[in-house]
C-alpha cells in the first residue's frame, strides 16, 4: 500500500503543474484573461489558446523549451535566453524568446518574456 501510495505521489510530481491567469503583451494594449499555461520539471512552458494581438486570427498553442528552473526557498526562478519558440508544433526562430525572469511557486506563476523583441509577462495562480 505505501508502495502505490509513493508511486502516486511521484507521478504527481513529475507532471506539469498548470497555472490560468492574466497575458500582457507589449506595453499593455492587448490581454488576455484566463489564458491557461502550464511548466513541466524539465522546464517547458507552454501557453495554450493565446492570441498576441487583437488583429490576429486564431489562437495557437506556444510552447517554450529549455527555460531554466533554478530552485530557491519559495519554489523556482525561472530563466532563459535564446528559446526557440515552437508554435503548434512547428519551431519559430524569428520569434526568439529572450530575457526571461519569474517565478513559480506551488500556488503562482509570474513570468516576463521578450518574443522577437516583443515584451510578455504573464501572471497567475495555480488550477
Amino acid at each position: 500500500m505505501c508502495f502505490i501510495i509513493l508511486s502516486l505521489l511521484m507521478m504527481l510530481h513529475a507532471s506539469a503543474t498548470e497555472y490560468a491567469g492574466k497575458m500582457v503583451v507589449g506595453d499593455g494594449t492587448y490581454a488576455m484573461e484566463k489564458v491557461r499555461v502550464s511548466l513541466s520539471p524539465e522546464g517547458t512552458l507552454t501557453l495554450y489558446d493565446v492570441k498576441f494581438s487583437r488583429f490576429m486570427p486564431v489562437r495557437v498553442d506556444v510552447v517554450i523549451p529549455d527555460v531554466s528552473l533554478t530552485s530557491v526557498q519559495a519554489g523556482f526562478e525561472l530563466g532563459g535566453e535564446g528559446m526557440i519558440p515552437t508554435v503548434n508544433g512547428k519551431p519559430h526562430p524569428s520569434r526568439i524568446a529572450t530575457q526571461m525572469k519569474g517565478m513559480a511557486t506551488k500556488q503562482t506563476l509570474r513570468f516576463d518574456v521578450f518574443f522577437g523583441g516583443k515584451h510578455l509577462s504573464f501572471s497567475g495562480k495555480a488550477l
